[in-house]
């Protein structure tokens, strides 16, 4: 590696792509869960030994069944990445996982945020929450830095 600059190798960008693909999956996941769970379920908790109930069981129907299949795609689309990430060794992947994670959670973020509170209705936009998103987009921007600086340290020869 030159000085600080990040040599962007053919390692750097297939974990990037790779790392990517699964975060953006994983940021999207919680809020289209929370979505069909809400829509086809329940408004309220849904407790995990009632799952198992014969009338939990006798109530799936379409649309029920086509949810939990969408729910489970995502893992079994991102299980398999995992894997492929995890081959790697850390000194690659750990600091490029961040860098990357970093990077789609502070663009994602607002999205997910809207989609909280003006699709979900679930948080409200105030001061409060005005001001903790933004400390948290912040704090997004340092992750990446203090990741990128990671990176080059532990791949300087």
């Amino acid at each position: 590696m030159e000085g600080s600059i990040m040599k962007l190798d053919k390692v750097f960008l297939t974990l990037t792509l790779l790392i990517f693909a699964q975060q953006l999956i994983a940021v999207f996941k919680q809020n289209i869960t929370r979505y069909l769970i809400k829509t086809f379920f329940t408004e309220g908790r849904l407790p995990m030994a009632r799952w198992y109930t014969m009338e939990f069981i006798n109530s799936l129907n379409l649309q029920r069944v086509a949810s939990l299949g969408i729910i489970a795609t995502f893992t079994a689309v991102t299980f398999p990445l995992g894997i492929w990430i995890a081959s790697y060794r850390l000194n690659q992947s750990f600091p490029i996982i961040r860098i990357i994670s970093g990077c789609v959670l502070m663009l994602s973020f607002p999205v997910n945020f809207y989609t909280m509170s003006k699709v979900l209705n679930e948080m409200p936009i105030n001061r409060g929450t005005i001001t903790g998103a933004l400390i948290m987009e912040a704090s997004y921007a340092l992750l990446v830095f203090g990741s990128w600086v990671m990176y080059n340290g532990a791949n300087t020869e």
